[in-house]
C-alpha cells in the first residue's frame, strides 16, 4: 500500500513538472495577463483550430505581463479591428469580462506573420544520395522568407538526389537538389550524334555525372578529344554540332572520329 501511494506522488510530481497548457479565455483571480495569453487569443482570433503555433507575433501594445488586481476571475475575449496580412499590422480589441458583471476593454496592436509548414532534412543528407521521406521533417517559417527560393513541397524532394550536402534543418532550393543520376562519372557510355535522320554514334567515358538533360564532359575512347555532350538516357550522351562521332557498324569497325 505505502509503496503504491509513493508512486501516485511521484506521478503528480513528474504532472507539476510538464508544461501545463495556456487557458487563453481565462484569467484567475489576481492573475496577469501574459504575452502567452495573448499570442494564444490572436491565433483563435484569426480563425486558428488549435489556437497556437502558426504565426510569428510580436505585441506592441499593450506592454505585457499586465497585472491583475481584481480578485474575481474572468473571460476574455479578442476581437480584430484590422489585420493586413501584407505587412502584418493587426489592431484588435481585447474584453476582460470579470465574474462580478465588471468589464475592462484594453488596446491591442501587434505584428502578425503567417507561418508556413516547409520540409527540410531532419537529418544531413550527403551528396548523391537520394531523398527518402524518412530523410525529412518539417518546420514553420514565414512565408514572406522564403522569397520563392525554397521548395515547399515534400513532393519536391522525395525521389530527387543532393547535389550538394543538405545540413538538417535547413530549407532547401532548387538547385540543391536533381532528379537521379543516369549516368555516373566513370561509366562507359554510347556518345550519339544525330542530325535530321542520321544518327552516329561511338563509345566514350563519362567525366562528370549527370541526370536526363544535364551537360557533362564525355571522353571520346577513339580519339581521346574531351567533348561535351547531354545526357539523354542511361549510358546515352547526346552531342551536336558539325563534329561527328565515331560510327560504330555491325561488324565493330570504326569510321571517321570527333575531332
Amino acid at each position: 500500500m505505502a509503496r503504491i501511494v509513493c508512486m501516485m506522488i511521484m506521478a503528480l510530481c513528474l504532472a507539476s513538472l510538464l508544461p501545463q497548457p495556456v487557458h487563453a479565455s481565462r484569467l484567475g483571480p489576481n492573475e496577469p495577463l501574459t504575452r502567452a495569453n495573448t499570442e494564444a487569443l490572436i491565433e483563435t482570433a484569426l480563425g486558428v483550430a488549435d489556437g497556437v503555433g502558426t504565426h510569428d507575433i510580436n505585441i506592441l501594445v499593450p506592454t505585457l505581463p499586465m497585472a491583475n488586481h481584481s480578485k474575481q476571475g474572468a473571460t476574455l475575449d479578442l476581437s480584430i479591428r484590422t489585420y493586413d496580412r501584407r505587412s502584418g499590422h493587426l489592431v484588435g480589441d481585447l474584453a476582460v469580462m470579470f465574474d462580478d458583471g465588471r468589464t475592462h476593454r484594453v488596446d491591442v496592436t501587434a505584428i502578425v506573420q503567417e507561418l508556413v509548414p516547409l520540409p527540410v532534412p531532419a537529418v544531413s543528407i550527403d551528396p548523391g544520395q537520394i531523398i527518402r521521406t524518412d530523410h525529412l521533417t518539417s518546420i514553420r517559417v514565414r512565408d514572406r522568407s522564403l522569397n520563392g527560393k525554397y521548395l515547399t513541397s515534400a513532393d519536391q524532394l522525395i525521389g530527387r538526389q543532393a547535389r550538394r550536402r543538405l545540413i538538417a534543418g535547413r530549407p532547401v532550393a532548387s538547385r540543391d537538389i536533381r532528379d537521379p543520376s543516369m549516368i555516373e562519372e566513370g561509366e562507359a557510355v554510347t556518345i550519339v550524334y544525330r542530325h535530321g535522320g542520321l544518327m552516329l554514334r561511338t563509345f566514350g567515358e563519362a567525366l562528370e555525372s549527370g541526370s536526363r538533360g544535364d551537360p557533362i564532359r564525355v571522353r571520346n575512347i577513339e580519339s581521346e578529344n574531351v567533348i561535351r555532350g547531354i545526357v539523354e538516357a542511361p549510358g546515352v550522351v547526346l552531342v551536336s554540332g558539325s563534329k561527328e562521332p565515331v560510327v560504330v557498324g555491325s561488324g565493330g569497325r570504326r569510321s571517321e572520329a570527333i575531332r
